[in-house]
Protein backbone atom coordinates (compact mmCIF):
# COMPACT_ATOMS: atom_id res chain seq x y z
CA UNK A 1 0.00 0.00 0.00
CA UNK A 2 3.04 2.95 0.34
CA UNK A 3 4.40 1.46 -2.71
CA UNK A 4 1.23 2.45 -4.10
CA UNK A 5 0.79 5.95 -2.49
CA UNK A 6 4.44 6.56 -3.72
CA UNK A 7 3.79 5.43 -6.96
CA UNK A 8 0.20 8.40 -7.21
CA UNK A 9 1.76 10.86 -5.55
CA UNK A 10 4.95 10.95 -7.93
CA UNK A 11 2.43 10.70 -11.00
CA UNK A 12 0.62 13.81 -9.44
CA UNK A 13 3.40 15.56 -9.28
CA UNK A 14 4.41 15.01 -12.93
CA UNK A 15 1.00 15.90 -14.28
CA UNK A 16 1.49 19.12 -12.17
CA UNK A 17 4.81 19.88 -13.68
CA UNK A 18 3.52 19.28 -17.03
CA UNK A 19 0.52 21.08 -16.52
CA UNK A 20 2.00 24.22 -15.65
CA UNK A 21 4.59 24.41 -18.49
CA UNK A 22 1.31 24.64 -20.64
CA UNK A 23 0.13 27.85 -21.57
CA UNK A 24 -2.73 29.13 -19.06
CA UNK A 25 -5.03 28.91 -21.84
CA UNK A 26 -4.45 25.15 -22.70
CA UNK A 27 -3.99 23.98 -18.83
CA UNK A 28 -5.85 20.59 -17.91
CA UNK A 29 -4.63 20.31 -14.39
CA UNK A 30 -6.07 22.56 -10.93
CA UNK A 31 -4.39 22.42 -8.08
CA UNK A 32 -6.37 23.93 -4.64
CA UNK A 33 -5.43 24.55 -1.68
CA UNK A 34 -7.13 25.18 1.81
CA UNK A 35 -5.29 26.13 4.94
CA UNK A 36 -6.55 26.13 8.01
CA UNK A 37 -6.02 26.98 11.58
CA UNK A 38 -7.95 26.73 14.67
CA UNK A 39 -7.93 27.13 18.72
CA UNK A 40 -9.40 24.68 20.58
CA UNK A 41 -10.84 24.79 24.79
CA UNK A 42 -12.79 22.24 26.07
CA UNK A 43 -13.17 20.36 29.52
CA UNK A 44 -11.42 17.48 30.63
CA UNK A 45 -13.95 15.33 30.90
CA UNK A 46 -16.49 14.68 27.83
CA UNK A 47 -16.15 11.48 26.03
CA UNK A 48 -17.04 13.74 22.91
CA UNK A 49 -16.00 16.72 23.03
CA UNK A 50 -12.65 16.24 24.87
CA UNK A 51 -9.07 17.68 23.04
CA UNK A 52 -5.97 17.36 24.95
CA UNK A 53 -7.38 16.71 28.36
CA UNK A 54 -8.95 19.78 28.88
CA UNK A 55 -5.70 22.00 27.70
CA UNK A 56 -6.05 24.94 24.83
CA UNK A 57 -5.08 23.50 22.32
CA UNK A 58 -3.86 24.63 18.37
CA UNK A 59 -3.79 23.07 15.09
CA UNK A 60 -3.05 23.83 11.60
CA UNK A 61 -3.56 21.99 8.63
CA UNK A 62 -3.10 22.27 4.95
CA UNK A 63 -5.49 20.47 2.17
CA UNK A 64 -4.90 20.07 -1.31
CA UNK A 65 -6.77 18.85 -4.53
CA UNK A 66 -5.54 17.95 -7.82
CA UNK A 67 -7.20 17.54 -10.52
CA UNK A 68 -5.99 16.75 -14.11
CA UNK A 69 -7.73 16.19 -17.22
CA UNK A 70 -6.25 13.94 -19.91
CA UNK A 71 -9.47 14.43 -22.09
CA UNK A 72 -12.82 15.97 -21.91
CA UNK A 73 -14.04 12.69 -20.21
CA UNK A 74 -11.20 11.69 -17.94
CA UNK A 75 -10.50 13.59 -14.90
CA UNK A 76 -7.56 12.00 -12.33
CA UNK A 77 -8.34 13.28 -9.12
CA UNK A 78 -6.00 13.28 -5.54
CA UNK A 79 -6.95 14.42 -2.75
CA UNK A 80 -4.22 14.61 1.20
CA UNK A 81 -3.58 16.55 3.73
CA UNK A 82 -0.87 17.88 6.36
CA UNK A 83 -1.78 18.69 9.89
CA UNK A 84 0.07 19.97 12.88
CA UNK A 85 -1.14 19.99 16.19
CA UNK A 86 0.13 22.00 19.64
CA UNK A 87 0.11 20.47 23.15
CA UNK A 88 -0.36 16.82 21.58
CA UNK A 89 3.28 15.95 20.60
CA UNK A 90 3.25 18.49 17.92
CA UNK A 91 3.62 15.62 15.25
CA UNK A 92 3.54 16.09 11.76
CA UNK A 93 0.62 14.16 9.89
CA UNK A 94 0.09 13.68 6.38
CA UNK A 95 -1.84 11.36 4.57
CA UNK A 96 -3.62 10.70 0.92
CA UNK A 97 -7.24 10.69 1.01
CA UNK A 98 -8.47 10.24 -2.13
CA UNK A 99 -6.96 9.15 -5.44
CA UNK A 100 -9.05 7.77 -8.63
CA UNK A 101 -9.53 8.42 -12.12
CA UNK A 102 -13.08 8.78 -13.43
CA UNK A 103 -14.64 8.40 -17.04
CA UNK A 104 -18.08 10.37 -17.78
CA UNK A 105 -19.41 9.05 -20.57
CA UNK A 106 -22.49 11.20 -20.37
CA UNK A 107 -24.89 12.89 -17.82
CA UNK A 108 -26.10 10.29 -16.47
CA UNK A 109 -23.41 7.45 -16.68
CA UNK A 110 -19.82 7.80 -15.36
CA UNK A 111 -17.39 5.16 -13.95
CA UNK A 112 -14.85 6.11 -10.93
CA UNK A 113 -12.27 3.94 -9.33
CA UNK A 114 -9.61 4.07 -7.15
CA UNK A 115 -9.51 5.73 -3.66
CA UNK A 116 -13.51 6.91 -3.51
CA UNK A 117 -15.01 8.43 -0.92
CA UNK A 118 -17.80 6.47 0.60
CA UNK A 119 -20.67 7.54 -1.14
CA UNK A 120 -23.35 6.83 2.59
CA UNK A 121 -24.53 9.79 4.38
CA UNK A 122 -24.14 13.28 3.52
CA UNK A 123 -22.11 15.13 5.21
CA UNK A 124 -19.04 13.98 3.90
CA UNK A 125 -19.16 15.87 1.16
CA UNK A 126 -19.03 19.17 2.28
CA UNK A 127 -17.17 18.15 5.65
CA UNK A 128 -14.02 20.96 4.54
CA UNK A 129 -14.04 24.45 6.07
CA UNK A 130 -15.50 26.32 3.61
CA UNK A 131 -18.18 24.04 2.99
CA UNK A 132 -18.95 23.45 6.86
CA UNK A 133 -20.97 26.53 8.23
CA UNK A 134 -19.60 25.20 11.78
CA UNK A 135 -16.18 23.88 13.14
CA UNK A 136 -17.46 20.67 14.54
CA UNK A 137 -18.65 17.51 12.52
CA UNK A 138 -21.72 15.38 13.28
CA UNK A 139 -20.79 12.50 14.97
CA UNK A 140 -22.99 9.87 13.44
CA UNK A 141 -20.21 8.41 11.49
CA UNK A 142 -16.63 9.21 10.07
CA UNK A 143 -15.29 9.57 6.89
CA UNK A 144 -14.36 7.10 4.72
CA UNK A 145 -12.07 6.61 1.45
CA UNK A 146 -12.09 3.05 0.49
CA UNK A 147 -10.92 1.12 -2.31
CA UNK A 148 -13.15 0.35 -4.93
CA UNK A 149 -15.57 1.49 -7.85
CA UNK A 150 -18.36 3.24 -8.60
CA UNK A 151 -20.79 4.33 -11.47
CA UNK A 152 -22.95 7.54 -10.99
CA UNK A 153 -25.51 10.16 -12.83
CA UNK A 154 -28.03 12.01 -13.10
CA UNK A 155 -31.36 11.36 -15.52
CA UNK A 156 -33.52 14.42 -15.22
CA UNK A 157 -34.39 15.16 -11.12
CA UNK A 158 -32.68 11.57 -10.44
CA UNK A 159 -29.41 10.96 -9.25
CA UNK A 160 -27.45 7.77 -8.10
CA UNK A 161 -24.79 6.42 -6.93
CA UNK A 162 -23.67 3.08 -6.85
CA UNK A 163 -20.35 1.16 -5.80
CA UNK A 164 -18.44 -1.90 -4.74
CA UNK A 165 -16.25 -0.80 -2.12
CA UNK A 166 -13.34 -2.62 0.83
CA UNK A 167 -14.50 -0.71 4.28
CA UNK A 168 -17.51 -0.18 6.08
CA UNK A 169 -19.06 3.07 7.33
CA UNK A 170 -18.82 3.18 11.27
CA UNK A 171 -17.34 5.21 13.90
CA UNK A 172 -14.10 3.61 15.39
CA UNK A 173 -15.39 5.80 18.66
CA UNK A 174 -18.02 3.24 19.62
CA UNK A 175 -16.69 -0.26 17.34
CA UNK A 176 -13.50 -1.66 16.47
CA UNK A 177 -11.41 -0.74 13.91
CA UNK A 178 -13.02 -2.45 10.41
CA UNK A 179 -10.70 -4.65 7.99
CA UNK A 180 -10.75 -4.43 4.44
CA UNK A 181 -13.52 -6.64 2.69
CA UNK A 182 -15.64 -6.15 -0.04
CA UNK A 183 -19.28 -4.88 0.23
CA UNK A 184 -21.55 -2.88 -1.68
CA UNK A 185 -23.00 0.68 -1.13
CA UNK A 186 -25.50 3.25 -2.94
CA UNK A 187 -26.92 6.55 -2.49
CA UNK A 188 -29.98 7.98 -4.51
CA UNK A 189 -31.09 11.38 -4.64
CA UNK A 190 -33.94 13.16 -6.36
CA UNK A 191 -34.35 17.10 -6.82
CA UNK A 192 -37.63 18.54 -6.27
CA UNK A 193 -37.58 22.06 -6.38
CA UNK A 194 -35.01 24.55 -7.02
CA UNK A 195 -34.26 24.49 -3.48
CA UNK A 196 -35.46 21.01 -2.56
CA UNK A 197 -33.54 17.74 -2.50
CA UNK A 198 -34.32 14.39 -0.54
CA UNK A 199 -31.70 11.77 -0.73
CA UNK A 200 -31.45 7.92 0.74
CA UNK A 201 -27.93 5.51 0.76
CA UNK A 202 -27.04 2.21 2.49
CA UNK A 203 -24.65 -0.30 3.14
CA UNK A 204 -24.32 -3.55 4.01
CA UNK A 205 -20.84 -5.88 4.96
CA UNK A 206 -18.46 -7.17 7.56
CA UNK A 207 -17.05 -4.52 9.73
CA UNK A 208 -14.62 -5.98 11.93
CA UNK A 209 -10.76 -7.58 11.04
CA UNK A 210 -9.07 -10.74 10.71
CA UNK A 211 -6.88 -10.28 13.62
CA UNK A 212 -9.94 -10.14 15.99
CA UNK A 213 -10.29 -14.09 15.22
CA UNK A 214 -8.72 -14.96 18.54
CA UNK A 215 -11.94 -12.94 20.38
CA UNK A 216 -14.88 -14.70 17.56
CA UNK A 217 -16.47 -17.67 18.72
CA UNK A 218 -14.42 -21.13 17.41
CA UNK A 219 -15.32 -21.78 14.00
CA UNK A 220 -16.52 -18.44 13.27
CA UNK A 221 -15.21 -16.20 10.79
CA UNK A 222 -14.73 -12.14 10.97
CA UNK A 223 -16.31 -11.77 7.98
CA UNK A 224 -19.23 -13.41 8.86
CA UNK A 225 -20.90 -11.06 10.93
CA UNK A 226 -21.91 -7.88 9.20
CA UNK A 227 -22.91 -4.55 9.87
CA UNK A 228 -26.03 -2.83 7.69
CA UNK A 229 -26.56 1.26 7.12
CA UNK A 230 -29.52 3.00 6.10
CA UNK A 231 -29.31 6.96 5.64
CA UNK A 232 -32.33 9.27 4.80
CA UNK A 233 -31.60 13.04 4.37
CA UNK A 234 -32.81 16.10 3.46
CA UNK A 235 -32.01 19.80 2.35
CA UNK A 236 -33.96 23.16 1.32
CA UNK A 237 -32.14 26.25 0.31
CA UNK A 238 -34.39 29.65 0.04
CA UNK A 239 -33.57 33.14 0.02
CA UNK A 240 -31.20 33.75 3.40
CA UNK A 241 -31.90 30.01 4.79
CA UNK A 242 -30.41 27.16 4.28
CA UNK A 243 -31.45 23.78 6.13
CA UNK A 244 -30.09 20.65 6.03
CA UNK A 245 -31.10 17.08 8.05
CA UNK A 246 -29.42 13.48 8.43
CA UNK A 247 -30.67 10.49 9.83
CA UNK A 248 -28.38 7.03 10.18
CA UNK A 249 -29.85 3.83 10.98
CA UNK A 250 -27.20 0.93 11.59
CA UNK A 251 -27.17 -2.18 13.08
CA UNK A 252 -24.68 -4.86 14.04
CA UNK A 253 -24.35 -8.46 14.73
CA UNK A 254 -22.20 -9.04 17.65
CA UNK A 255 -20.04 -12.04 18.02
CA UNK A 256 -22.20 -14.26 21.51
CA UNK A 257 -25.25 -12.38 20.78
CA UNK A 258 -28.56 -13.53 19.42
CA UNK A 259 -29.98 -11.04 18.33
CA UNK A 260 -28.29 -7.25 16.29
CA UNK A 261 -27.49 -4.24 18.68
CA UNK A 262 -28.82 -1.35 16.62
CA UNK A 263 -27.96 2.81 16.74
CA UNK A 264 -29.58 5.64 15.46
CA UNK A 265 -27.94 9.27 14.80
CA UNK A 266 -29.65 12.20 13.56
CA UNK A 267 -28.97 16.22 12.93
CA UNK A 268 -30.78 19.22 11.84
CA UNK A 269 -28.73 22.12 10.79
CA UNK A 270 -29.67 25.55 10.11
CA UNK A 271 -27.81 28.33 8.58
CA UNK A 272 -28.82 32.13 7.97
CA UNK A 273 -26.88 34.63 5.89
CA UNK A 274 -27.41 38.17 7.68
CA UNK A 275 -25.11 39.68 4.91
CA UNK A 276 -22.61 39.07 1.97
CA UNK A 277 -20.22 38.66 4.37
CA UNK A 278 -21.61 37.43 8.38
CA UNK A 279 -23.46 33.94 8.69
CA UNK A 280 -24.86 32.49 12.19
CA UNK A 281 -25.50 28.25 11.68
CA UNK A 282 -26.52 25.98 14.41
CA UNK A 283 -26.29 22.31 14.80
CA UNK A 284 -28.20 19.83 16.87
CA UNK A 285 -27.70 16.20 17.00
CA UNK A 286 -29.04 12.98 19.20
CA UNK A 287 -27.15 9.97 18.78
CA UNK A 288 -28.42 6.33 20.08
CA UNK A 289 -24.97 4.73 19.71
CA UNK A 290 -24.16 1.17 18.88
CA UNK A 291 -21.18 0.31 22.04
CA UNK A 292 -19.42 -3.03 20.21
CA UNK A 293 -16.13 -4.38 21.61
CA UNK A 294 -14.51 -7.46 22.70
CA UNK A 295 -14.59 -8.38 26.71
CA UNK A 296 -11.82 -10.68 26.62
CA UNK A 297 -11.67 -14.32 25.91
CA UNK A 298 -14.72 -14.85 23.41
CA UNK A 299 -16.95 -12.71 25.07
CA UNK A 300 -18.10 -9.73 23.64
CA UNK A 301 -19.66 -6.22 24.68
CA UNK A 302 -22.83 -4.41 23.07
CA UNK A 303 -24.96 -2.08 24.23
CA UNK A 304 -26.45 1.18 23.28
CA UNK A 305 -26.40 4.70 24.54
CA UNK A 306 -27.90 8.19 23.98
CA UNK A 307 -25.50 11.29 23.79
CA UNK A 308 -27.52 14.91 22.69
CA UNK A 309 -25.20 17.79 21.82
CA UNK A 310 -25.50 21.06 20.11
CA UNK A 311 -23.15 23.80 18.06
CA UNK A 312 -23.69 27.13 17.78
CA UNK A 313 -21.63 29.65 16.27
CA UNK A 314 -20.85 32.71 13.69
CA UNK A 315 -18.48 33.09 10.40
CA UNK A 316 -17.65 36.32 8.65
CA UNK A 317 -16.15 36.41 5.35
CA UNK A 318 -12.92 38.77 5.67
CA UNK A 319 -12.72 38.30 1.65
CA UNK A 320 -14.34 35.42 -0.61
CA UNK A 321 -11.49 33.22 0.10
CA UNK A 322 -10.92 34.30 3.56
CA UNK A 323 -13.29 32.83 6.34
CA UNK A 324 -13.00 33.40 9.89
CA UNK A 325 -15.38 30.85 12.10
CA UNK A 326 -16.03 30.58 16.00
CA UNK A 327 -18.43 28.02 17.76
CA UNK A 328 -19.65 26.64 21.15
CA UNK A 329 -20.82 23.02 21.27
CA UNK A 330 -22.18 21.37 24.17
CA UNK A 331 -23.23 17.61 25.12
CA UNK A 332 -25.47 15.92 27.53
CA UNK A 333 -25.32 12.23 28.27
CA UNK A 334 -28.57 11.70 29.67
CA UNK A 335 -29.02 8.65 32.37
CA UNK A 336 -26.40 7.46 34.92
CA UNK A 337 -22.80 6.94 33.63
CA UNK A 338 -21.74 2.72 33.80
CA UNK A 339 -19.20 2.70 37.17
CA UNK A 340 -16.24 1.92 35.02
CA UNK A 341 -17.06 4.46 32.18
CA UNK A 342 -18.30 7.68 33.31
CA UNK A 343 -19.73 9.88 30.64
CA UNK A 344 -19.75 13.22 31.82
CA UNK A 345 -21.20 16.19 30.38
CA UNK A 346 -19.08 18.64 28.32
CA UNK A 347 -18.08 21.54 26.34
CA UNK A 348 -16.01 22.81 23.30
CA UNK A 349 -15.11 26.15 22.52
CA UNK A 350 -13.27 26.95 19.29
CA UNK A 351 -11.73 29.12 16.60
CA UNK A 352 -11.28 28.94 12.98
CA UNK A 353 -9.56 31.22 10.06
CA UNK A 354 -9.51 29.01 6.42
CA UNK A 355 -8.26 30.45 3.31
CA UNK A 356 -8.73 28.66 -0.10
CA UNK A 357 -6.50 29.61 -2.79
CA UNK A 358 -6.50 28.12 -6.89
CA UNK A 359 -2.96 27.94 -6.97
CA UNK A 360 -2.87 27.23 -10.89
CA UNK A 361 -5.14 30.36 -11.16
CA UNK A 362 -3.08 32.73 -8.97
CA UNK A 363 0.12 31.86 -11.46
CA UNK A 364 -2.22 31.83 -14.85
CA UNK A 365 -3.17 35.61 -13.68
CA UNK A 366 0.30 36.03 -12.65
CA UNK A 367 2.07 34.67 -15.99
Amino acid sequence: MQNVRCALLAATVAALAAGIARPAAAQRVGLEVLGDVEFWKTDAGSFLLKRNDGRAVGLARITSWLIVRPSSKTEIFVLGDLMRGTGTGDSLDGSLEQASIKYTATRSFAVEAGKLLMPVGAFSARRFSYLNPLIGSPDTYGTTYPLGAEVSGAIGTFDYRAAIVDLPSVNERYVPRPGRALRPAAAVGVTLGPGLRLGASATRGPYLRSDLAAALPAGAGWESYKETVVGLEGRYTGGYLEARAEVIWSSYQVPTFPDAVDGLGAYAELRLTASPRVFVATRLERNRYAFVSPAGGTAWRGSSRTVYNGELGAGYRLTPDFLLKTSIRLDQWPGPSPPTFPLPDGYAFAVQLSYRADLLGMFAKKY
